[in-house]
Formats: structure tokens, sequence, C-alpha cells
């Protein structure tokens, strides 16, 4: 509550509501208010939405102040501190002053409209370890009371009256998900290197715009995974070139000099986009995914590259392309990037690496890394291909599907491969100290 203290004794706050009281003769709730909205409004209003998911501690502050005004005072319990265990809190804005009365060990999951994930609320969500999904249009109506809810925050999405199957399937999920420790409470990020002395740069992923707060909150090195599928999957119709490049250019400016790598569009396969786009079905019905459904499909490629690159203008933007099978595609998608560097009179190259995430890839490395800037082992993909395995299943013969020796020798030869390159691991569940300990 540090946050709404310091805007409270704000001088210029208090002396504006008493100079409204006296010289425009307002009621006290009406001289509150008339202070509170435009500040409210300034927030709002702001380019980036992390500036914007602050609008939300002035109506906050609001809301108090006006209560305190009614007498309304503190004797009753707080509805949230008595939540049974197992609650689902759905609502269509949560404000910190509320969730502050949480009670986090009955809450299982946090669900609303309009709380961003840069706000107050979804930080202190986060810090406890409670599960938020905060952009669920109409959440108040699409759920009722008593409902049964699978809330997977990861994925962003909402099961309402699952099936077994989905129920068991969940289960399973949440049992190899890493339990979260708010570790770092300073902002800044312990250290990290191997035995012999080398150090390993700290990176997030993130789906989201809004979501790169996390990075900062944590001191993270960066944002090592932008996955900006998903920007596309949940829209009636596809993103065009301004929308997706002040989406990018928020996350970059925000986090700059910390470097951001945008993967992009991860499509085809599971991945389908909500929006009917009849130029998409040949690719779809190819079968194919990553970077081969990009370059088959071309239009929205060529326009996501675009934004990209303009948007490198405003931090330190690099560029990644998902299920690389070999040079020749990567050559292809490059010569797009070369393209739009020119056009956008960028005035600087931009660094353009592959996810090497195919046994493909892995065999092609050499050639790939002759004309990519950097790569990026994909552990999960890889180990599904070459195990040939369902890619959430975390376990195979009594052990992680990273240390299969075949995922560890692929996983090996890139590595060895990039001496001269930048090489990083990306995975989703690194549920324990494994993997740290197999880097040394």
């Amino acid at each position: 509550m540090e946050v709404h203290a310091t805007m409270l004794e704000d001088p210029s706050f208090v002396s504006n509501c008493k100079r409204r009281l006296s010289n425009e003769l307002l009621t006290a709730k009406s001289a509150v208010l008339a202070e509170i909205h435009p500040i409210e409004k300034r927030f709002q209003e702001h380019e980036q939405q992390f500036m914007q998911a602050r609008a939300a501690d002035v109506r906050d502050i609001g809301c108090r102040v006006l209560s305190k005004l009614r007498g309304a005072g503190d004797r009753s319990p707080h509805p949230l501190a008595s939540l049974t265990p197992g609650s689902v809190i759905v609502a269509e804005e949560l404000l910190l002053s509320d969730a502050l009365q949480i009670n986090h060990s009955n809450v299982t999951a946090i669900v609303t409209s309009r709380t961003g994930p840069a706000s107050h609320v979804a930080i202190l969500a986060r810090s406890r370890g409670i599960p938020a999904i905060c952009d669920i249009d109409g959440a108040t109506s699409l759920l009722t009371s008593g409902d049964y809810l699978l809330v997977d925050a990861e994925a962003g999405t909402i099961t309402i009256a699952p099936t077994p199957a989905q129920a068991r399937r969940f289960t399973l999920l949440r049992s190899q998900a890493a339990p979260f420790t708010h570790t770092n409470p300073a902002g800044s990020a312990s250290s990290c290197e191997t035995s012999d002395g080398v150090e390993i740069a700290l990176h997030g992923n993130i789906g989201r715009a809004d979501e790169a707060i996390i990075a900062l909150e944590h001191g993270l090195d960066g944002i090592g995974l932008f996955r900006s599928e998903y920007l596309f999957l949940q829209r009636d119709e596809p993103p065009d070139l301004e929308t997706q490049a002040t989406a990018y250019a928020e996350v970059a400016a925000m986090l700059d000099p910390r470097p951001i790598v945008i993967r992009t569009m991860d499509l085809g396969g599971d991945k389908i986009p909500r929006f009917d786009n009849t130029t998409l079905d040949p690719a779809f019905r190819a079968g194919l995914r990553g970077l081969a459904y990009s370059l088959a499909e071309n239009t929205m490629f060529q326009t996501q590259i675009d934004a990209i690159v303009r948007a490198a203008r405003s931090g330190n933007v690099r560029m990644m392309f998902p299920m690389v099978m070999g040079a020749e595609d990567f050559k292809k998608a490059r010569s797009l990037v070369d393209e739009a560097v020119q056009r956008e009179c960028l005035g600087q190259a931009i660094s353009v690496g592959a996810m090497i995430e195919t046994p493909a890839a892995a065999f092609d490395i050499d050639r790939i890394l002759d004309i990519s800037d950097f790569v990026s082992i994909g552990t999960n993909d890889l180990a599904h291909y070459v195990l040939a395995m369902d890619r959430w299943t975390q376990s195979h013969s009594g052990g992680h599907s990273f240390f299969h020796p075949s995922v560890l020798r692929a996983t090996h030869q890139v590595v060895q491969a990039a001496r001269s390159k930048e090489v990083s691991l990306r995975a989703e569940s690194y549920q324990s100290g494994s993997y740290p300990q197999a880097l040394k």
C-alpha cells in the first residue's frame, strides 16, 4: 500500500480538494471525484500499458477515500478474507485494497476482465503464487458462482465444467509445474554461472506486451522469448502493422537497453487462429507449422517482419524464427528481414536467430550458423521430435525427457557447433534444479 500512501500524501491532491470545497462549494465526495477522475484519465490514456495499469490504483484510492467519508467502518470481515478453500475469484476488476484481503491459501486462481498483468494486483498474485488471468471479456457474465473451472494462467485459458479427461490432463500439467517462489523481492537477479566461471544470462518468456513488467520485477537480463502468436490466436482478424509495431515497441522501450527476442508467429499444428481467412487454408491443410507455415502464408508474415523491424527503433530488438527446418528456409526468411530493414530505413542491421527444435535443424546446424546471428534450443519440441513422444509429457522411462541421451546428444551437437555464436536454452518447465546442474 506504499503506492497509495504516496499518492495520498501528495500536497497538491489534498490542497486541490480543499480548494474545491471552499471556492467551488462542492461536497466532499464531489471534490474528491473531481480530483481523482482527471488523474485516472491521464493514466488510462498513457501510451504504455504499464502506466495504464496505474489508473486502477488511482481509482482504488478514490473508492477508499469515499468509503472513509461515508463513515464506513472496517468492523465486518472482508468477503474475500473468508473464501472456502479451492475458490476461484471472478470479478470485473479487482482493486489492490481488495486483493490484500485475500487469504491466498484458500484461493486457487483469479479471473478478471479489466485487471491487466502489469497491475499491482497481478504483481501481488504472482508474488503469492496465485495463477491469474486478467483479460477475459465479460468474465462475470460468462461465469457463475458454483462453476467448476480449470484455470491455466500460462496458456491464458479457462475450461468450464471440464470432462474427466480434461481434469486428469490439467492435474498432470499442474503437478509438473514448478511451484512459484518470489525469491527476488529486491528486483535484482542473482548471478548465474557454470562451475568453470562462464556467466549465463537469465531471460524471461512472455506472450503479451504488458507481461514484460515481470522481467523488470525479477531483475532479469531481458526477454528471451516474446511468443508473438498470442497476438494472433484470440483475434477475429489478423493484427495489422500498427497494432503489432506498437506492442513490440512498448516492450522494447520498457526494457531498453536489455534485449528483447521476438519470435515470429508459431502458427500451425495445434495453434490455429480464430479469425477466418481463406488464404490460410492451404498452409493449414498441408500440416505446416512455424517458419514453414509463415513462408507458405507470406502475407501476415511480411507484415509481422515489418512491424518488428519498425519496433527496433525503440530498443534492443532481435528477431527469431520458430521451427526452422534447415538453412534454406532460414535464408528465405532472413532475406525478407533484410528487405524490411531497407524499406523502413532502419539504418542498422537487426540480429536474426533460429529456434533449433527439430532434428532436421540440429543436423543442419553448421549451415544455419553460417547465416544466423544466434540460435536458441527449444528443448520441449526437440525432445518431442527426437523421442516421438507427447510434447507435454515430462517424463519417459522414469527420467525427464531432456536428459534422454539422444536429446542431450542433439543439444551438445548444437552447442559445440555454435562456439562462435550466442546460444540459448529455452523450455517451459524447469521444474527443479536439474537444468542448472546439467549446465555445470
